[in-house]
């Protein structure tokens, strides 16, 4: 495996240019030698070869030449991979996912798991997602007929005649969800692999024998993996290769300071680049910034990479102004935005740099309700928790808290700030709460195993992720078709988990060469990119889970139906069925031992549906966060215009159909990842 090969440090190469008192270095390692790349360690100025090497998070094989490779590779762990030989900025990096190379569909592994490394081929099985290829690592149908589209995506070798080209195969629905049929669907490949397949280049010879496609490096073969595999582009080709380019305007010191709007473009390889830019800038502040470099700069761009540039500038005072007559309530303003974003880290492990002034400010009662049940509902029992309300001509209050918590929650409110800027009046209030261990921490919590028949309101303690969560028995004579003799106990967890949970932002340079917060989606996130439960995922991450629950029983759960309707707004634990309208959409075959429930699941279990922490009453307001307005069902929605499946909603106490994931147009860096849906996952025992 290419991890165990490469046991070097993987050194972060930015193909940049850095100005420094008037002179640019470059901290770049890339050599051509007029018809081929390179790559040296710039400590030593060797030469990797006969090696796999990470250059700026990415992978690439050098042969004993210390020649990079293109195309398909045979590793010395005998797995394929295929490595990119498009020059579009990326030329020679590993791939990773679905890909379509000569008109077939290829599953690289998107990560290193017991049986494939990241990037390896999967061959002659299923793949992670549920999908069939044969032996040479092609995708079929279930009846394993190849599924081939002559000319599309990476082409790596030259054809005769004229090659037929194909849009993208887009099928929603991967069960037959939106025929009502089962299909032989596909997750969508990248529309960077479609535009790949208007570009063909010489790296391999192809010969076409029965309608069956073979190129001289098709990892059905035994080929050796000597360098003559890995072919060039032609000279004509070569001179028609681009580079990105892309150049920031950024303080001399963090290069966090956007000082001016980047500049970009695509040049061909070897071209000089004259750039014109201000020497000068006066920023916002009014602090004054001069370049450490002359303009206009010209530059040679190579590749293979983007090429990264940065103009540095250095602060030298402030400019004169006109006195602005409402300065001192502005910066008392961000002094107290300052406040409530500082307690904001120290409540819930945000980033400071990230938070938008739209999580504290509230202009109406609807808004400050909404972010003092999200504080509440990250507040664990026992503990009490500090945070900011910023009242916008609004005086923030908190009677919610005793409307959904009642004696169970303890608040004080102290106003401690107002500004007055212009018409508007703002008032910074102090929320203190302490959140009362519930009843439930007297209940009997038994182990695994510890009974032999389990009964309705009994709860078992379980693991997910390093997460203590419980979850309790809502039902003692549950089955299913299949299993109808032998009676199970299903157990709901008794709380939600929200979208974000396991999220997290890292302060590291970026894929650009930009330095800043990059932000890390958790597990849960969204449902995924299609309406199929099968392949979610939400199915996935409790797949993933499911060591913790080795006594749970393995049931089908499979989806037959999609629904259409919505039940009415806060009929809360009395749904009407006639409400959802089933359509049979045919029949599919999975099993788990973690799952979540199905629309039917949730009409038969309605009184448990907005019930939380062991309530007698409905309390869905306890579960409400920002990340957290409801929870997934299995079940999709007939509706073909974009995907979207069942939830149970919780401000709204109803069940109705939700897209699949956020539009990601709201602003928020998190909730235009994550969304506002949660999981609450189940699982069964056999009754003895």
């Amino acid at each position: 495996m290419k991890k165990r090969i490469c046991k070097k440090a993987a050194l972060c190469f930015c193909a940049a240019e850095m100005a420094f008192q008037g002179v640019f270095t470059s901290y770049g390692a890339w050599q051509n030698d007029g018809t081929q790349w390179q790559y040296s360690i710039p400590d030593t100025r060797e030469l990797v070869k006969s090696s796999w090497y990470q250059v700026d998070g990415q992978w690439y094989w050098f042969d004993q030449k210390g020649f990079m490779k293109t195309g398909w590779h045979l590793d010395t762990d005998g797995q394929w991979y295929f490595l990119n030989p498009v020059s579009d900025g990326t030329k020679g990096k590993m791939m990773t996912g679905w890909q379509w190379i000569d008109g077939y569909c290829y599953y690289l592994s998107e990560k290193t798991n017991d049986k494939y490394p990241k990037g390896a081929m999967y061959a002659g099985e299923r793949t992670s997602d549920g999908y069939k290829v044969n032996k040479s690592g092609a995708w079929t149908d279930e009846n394993g007929s190849l599924m081939y589209q002559p000319g599309r995506g990476i082409i790596t070798a030259k054809e005769k005649g004229n090659r037929s080209r194909t849009g993208s195969l887009i099928i929603r629905g991967g069960d037959g969800i939106s025929s009502g049929r089962s299909q032989q669907t596909k997750p969508a490949v990248s529309e960077k692999n479609d535009l790949n397949s208007e570009i063909a280049e010489n790296t391999g010879n192809r010969t076409e024998e029965s309608g069956k496609t073979v190129t001289d490096r098709n990892p059905d073969e035994n080929a050796e993996t000597d360098n003559e595999q890995n072919t060039d582009l032609t000279q004509d080709s070569a001179r028609k290769n681009q580079v990105h380019w892309k150049i920031y305007f950024t303080d001399s010191s963090t290069h966090q300071l956007q000082l001016a709007p980047p500049k970009s473009g695509t040049i061909a390889e070897g071209t000089d680049l004259a750039v014109n830019f201000q020497t000068k800038i006066v920023d916002s502040e009014n602090h004054i910034w001069k370049s450490l470099q002359q303009s206009p700069y010209v530059i040679t761009i190579t590749g293979p990479q983007d090429r990264i540039i940065y103009v540095e500038y250095k602060e030298s005072g402030k400019a004169v102004q006109e006195a602005d007559p409402w300065k001192e309530e502005k910066e008392h303003l961000q002094e107290c935005m300052e406040l409530a974003k500082r307690q904001e880290l120290l409540f819930s492990d945000s980033i400071l740099g990230d938070l938008p002034d739209s999580r504290f400010l509230a202009e109406n009662k609807s808004l400050c309700d909404m972010r003092l049940k999200s504080a509440a509902a990250k507040t664990e029992p026992g503990e009490t928790k500090t945070f900011y309300v910023i009242g916008k001509n609004y005086i923030p209050e908190g009677s919610v808290l005793a409307e959904v918590y009642g004696d169970n929650l303890e608040y004080s409110n102290i106003v401690e700030d107002k500004v007055t800027l212009k018409e508007d009046v703002y008032v910074l209030s102090r929320f203190q709460i302490h959140k009362k261990k519930p009843a439930y921490e007297e209940e009997y919590v038994w182990s695994p195993g510890e009974k032999q028949h389990w009964n309705v309101g009994d709860v078992q303690q379980r693991n997910l992720d390093g997460v203590t969560y419980r979850f309790r028995c809502i039902d003692q004579n549950y089955g299913d078709e299949t299993d109808g003799e032998r009676q199970k106990a299903l157990f709901l967890c008794d709380s939600v988990i929200p979208a974000d949970t396991g999220s997290f932002y890292s302060y590291e340079k970026k894929s650009d060469g930009t330095y800043g917060y990059e932000f890390y989606p958790g597990p849960v996130v969204s449902f995924g990119d299609l309406d199929s439960y099968k392949h979610s995922r939400i199915r996935a991450w409790l797949k993933s889970v499911e060591k913790g629950f080795s006594d749970a029983a393995e049931i089908p759960t499979g989806v037959n139906y999609a629904y259409e309707g919505s039940t009415k707004a806060w009929s809360g634990k009395e749904p009407s069925q006639q409400e959802l309208r089933p359509f049979y959409i045919g029949s599919q075959t999975m099993t788990d031992r973690l799952f979540i429930l199905s629309v039917d699941e949730a009409v038969k279990y309605s009184s448990w549906l907005w019930r939380f922490n062991g309530s007698e009453k409905e309390n869905p307001e306890s579960q409400q966060s920002t990340f957290c307005k409801g929870y997934w069902l299995r079940n999709p929605s007939v509706q073909k215009e974009e995907a979207s499946v069942y939830i149970v909603d919780l401000a709204e106490k109803n069940i109705h159909s939700g897209k699949v994931k956020p539009d990601g147009d709201s602003g928020d860096l998190e909730l235009d990842v994550t969304g506002t849906t949660g999981v609450r996952p189940a699982f069964t025992i056999n009754q003895r």
